[in-house]
């Protein structure tokens, strides 16, 4: 990650730079869309099934999908040591990638960032060598001050944003009626948080389908509440819709809960599995 950040910034400072070698500043372009992408593919499409195998791991007692089976031992060998590794790594893992969600995969906004009231990414002054046998834009970048793009200033970040009070600032921009508030971070952490929670209770064993069921009903809620106490964006029509949807699906959660829970003749299950549906079909409406 830090070598993904620093590319993307020398990419940003030669592309400002070079302001009339177009040549070089689609170059550059490129070099930061890369950037941008493996942040994406490596910190979002492939959260989910990690966390799914960790998860299908966890469960091996259960076994949901029958991988463990034979002589296999839960927690036992090479299980054992399986899941003793992957616990610390996917918490790293699980934390990066809430600070790379935390500014919508925005690097340009996550170098520019503070938390609390200083810099994540403050700068510093580049080291000069010997000029002579550099190029004018090699010469140009050393007097430009440099970030400090490291792995423990970014584990600090990465760690210091779970902090209450200490949350990462990305800076504001205007895009109309998608203009975010400053307290937009929080609701997307929940909101990745609650994407992780669910692939991986997904792939519990159906022992525990009540539990999972009261658990996507308090994800659900959680949602909703944090939407409302602290609304991600500036336009009020906009945020009335976002709630009215996350509360339809936690009304959807409810009813699903309730008819789980609570023994039901065919008459009444029919009429659970109506509302259920209009609750779902009306949230999109």
């Amino acid at each position: 990650s830090p070598t993904v950040l620093r590319i993307y910034y020398d990419a940003d400072v030669k592309q400002e730079q070079d302001g009339n070698d177009h040549t070089n500043r689609n170059r550059q372009w490129w070099r930061k869309l890369r950037c941008y992408v493996f942040s994406f593919v490596f910190y979002s499409l492939l959260v989910i099934p990690t966390f799914r195998e960790f998860a299908v791991a966890l469960s091996c007692n259960t076994d949901p999908d029958h991988r463990y089976s034979g002589d296999h031992v839960c927690f036992g060998g090479a299980h054992l040591v399986m899941v003793v590794l992957f616990c610390p790594l996917g918490l790293i893992y699980l934390v990066c990638a809430l600070l790379f969600e935390t500014v919508n995969f925005n690097l340009c906004s996550l170098l520019e960032a503070k938390i609390g009231s200083k810099a994540a990414f403050p700068r510093k002054k580049g080291v000069k060598g010997d000029e002579v046998n550099r190029s004018k834009s090699y010469q140009a970048a050393d007097m430009v001050k440099r970030r400090n793009i490291t792995l423990r200033r970014l584990f600090y970040v990465m760690f210091r944003q779970l902090i209450p009070g200490q949350h990462l600032e990305p800076p504001q921009e205007n895009t109309g009626i998608f203009t975010e508030t400053k307290k937009a971070g929080l609701s997307r952490q929940v909101r990745f948080v609650s994407k992780v929670l669910l692939a991986a209770l997904s792939k519990m064993g159906p022992e525990v389908d009540e539990p999972v069921m009261w658990a996507m009903a308090g994800i659900a809620l959680l949602n909703l509440l944090v939407n409302l106490v602290f609304p991600p964006l500036i336009d009020r029509r906009l945020m009335g819709f976002i709630l009215f949807i996350q509360a339809c699906a936690f009304g959807g959660t409810v009813i699903a809960v309730s008819a789980m829970v609570v023994p039901l003749a065919n008459s009444s299950a029919n009429v659970h599995a109506v509302v259920y549906m209009l609750v779902i079909v009306a949230a999109p409406c």
